[in-house]
């Protein structure tokens, strides 16, 4: 009994933890998708004002 105890609460910890890490994957992905955006963004601009 014990054991399957054991076993059942680090099953769910384990998934909590996996749910967790996916989650702050999914937001850290994200953000370096957004900030690459805008880093594409402001390329042409800052090109422009170095030229002139």
């Amino acid at each position: 009994l014990f054991e399957g105890q054991a076993i059942l609460i680090v099953e769910n910890l384990f998934y909590c933890n996996a749910m967790f890490l996916l989650k702050l994957f999914k937001s850290t992905y994200q953000a370096a998708v957004q900030t690459c955006r805008m880093l594409l963004v402001s390329l042409p601009a800052v090109k422009r004002s170095t030229v002139r």
